[in-house]
């Protein structure tokens, strides 16, 4: 079951990788200084095909102020933290084992509500949003994520980035549910 849900994510991600790629190094410089960075990154070195380890990543988020908690899973390691008061998750993919030599990762968070929201409020937000995509069970919960494949950056100024576009995104789709 998770082999297939890996595929279909690699698919998915693999498309949204080419726009968001020739886009992020544009638009992350401008966005960035409006969003205000925690603190200057410490260079922890290019992402190359070696990968990287969910545990350089939990040691940005805790030198940023945000502390987390590394999970392991056979699978995919993933980090759990809050950003003011919202859960969510960092999930480490085509990593060559279960804690390092990760390839990418995906931004994850789960709202859940005792009426559905509407399906045309969630079409409103990824038509409208680039960043991340939403989705609905139909029942109550509401799913956010964001894909980054950090392939060629600086690890730390590259997480940095994502990271707080990530915030932004978390903050206004809160807003735009009604969360």
């Amino acid at each position: 079951m998770k082999d297939s849900k890996m595929a279909v994510f690699e698919v998915m991600a693999a498309g949204r990788r080419a726009l968001r790629a020739s886009v992020i190094g544009m638009s992350v410089m401008a966005c960035v200084p409006m969003l205000g960075a925690p603190v200057a990154a410490q260079n922890l070195g290019l992402v190359d095909n070696s990968g990287f380890s969910p545990q350089d990543v939990l040691r940005l988020l805790k030198g940023w102020g945000y502390p987390g908690d590394l999970k392991s899973d056979p699978s995919y390691p993933r980090i759990a933290g809050k950003i003011e008061g919202l859960n969510y998750e960092i999930y480490f993919y085509g990593c060559k084992n279960a804690q390092a030599n990760c390839r990418d990762y995906q931004f994850f968070t789960t709202f859940t509500f005792r009426q559905p929201v509407p399906l045309e409020k969630i079409n409103e937000w990824n038509d409208k949003k680039r960043w991340a995509f939403a989705s609905t069970d139909g029942k109550g919960e509401v799913r956010l994520k964001m894909d980054v494949d950090p392939d060629g950056s600086d690890l730390a100024q590259g997480f940095e980035s994502n990271f707080n576009i990530w915030k932004s995104v978390l903050i206004s789709f809160k807003n735009h549910i009604g969360g």
